[in-house]
């Protein structure tokens, strides 16, 4: 529930969803895999903070948006979801 109404707007997840503002969010990679919870709570609640980029089209999520224990549940359905993931499409698809 917390990834469908913070995250889904955006991002889709094994390819299902209709956003296309940000990067599938389990295919090919999540982003736990590679950043690990800490810094990816860290892109989470201030982008910029973890990397600055021009045109970076990620707002900050505070805490009135998402609690720290909904962080903390969304950094885990993600991880879950990192084992379950489809297969991604084949290259020029």
């Amino acid at each position: 529930a917390t990834f469908q109404r913070v995250c889904f707007s955006c991002h889709s997840l094994n390819r299902v969803g209709d956003a296309q503002l940000g990067p599938d969010l389990n295919v090919p990679y999540s982003p736990v895999e590679y950043l690990g919870d800490d810094k990816l709570a860290r892109l989470i609640r201030d982008p910029q903070s973890l990397r600055w980029w021009p045109n970076a089209r990620m707002s900050a999520i505070d805490r009135k948006t998402l609690s720290d224990a909904d962080l903390k549940d969304l950094l885990a359905y993600l991880h879950h979801m990192a084992g379950r993931k489809v297969a991604a499409p084949a290259a020029g698809s």
